[in-house]
């Protein structure tokens, strides 16, 4: 005979977000990546992005903490930066930009494990396209 367990939701009003589960179960991204982004989408609308502002607010112990969690971030699509003018502009998002892209979800509706070479297929596709926006 199996214990049996009860989940307790609370109705939710105001101060809350909501995230797409597929982003909570995706296989790619590390724990610490989802909770730091997680994070980055509870922040208020017209919150001005600083990597100095992120690593503070995401409690992150170093710089090179917080390169890694973009990274990874850009790497399976939560996560652009793109340049307008002298400036860049970053957006993050709640579900993967690469759903559409290389079978990211899996027969469940979730995003699957990437084999090594879709993984190494899809970092020289980020250095191809930071090199041509940095030639532009």
């Amino acid at each position: 005979m199996g214990d049996k367990s009860i989940i307790l939701r609370v109705q939710k009003r105001d101060n809350f977000t909501v995230v797409d589960n597929r982003l909570i179960r995706d296989p790619n991204l590390t724990h610490i990546s989802k909770c730091c982004l997680i994070m980055i989408l509870s922040l208020p609308t017209d919150w001005k992005y600083s990597k100095s502002g992120l690593m503070k607010t995401l409690q992150l112990p170093s710089m090179y903490a917080l390169n890694k969690v973009l990274q990874e971030l850009i790497l399976f699509g939560y996560h652009q930066k793109t340049r307008y003018k002298n400036n860049y502009m970053y957006y993050f998002y709640e579900s993967s930009l690469l759903i559409d892209k290389i079978s990211y979800l899996g027969s469940n509706g979730y995003p699957r494990k990437l084999t090594e070479d879709e993984i190494k297929k899809l970092e020289i596709e980020k250095i191809i396209k930071l090199t041509h926006e940095t030639c532009i």
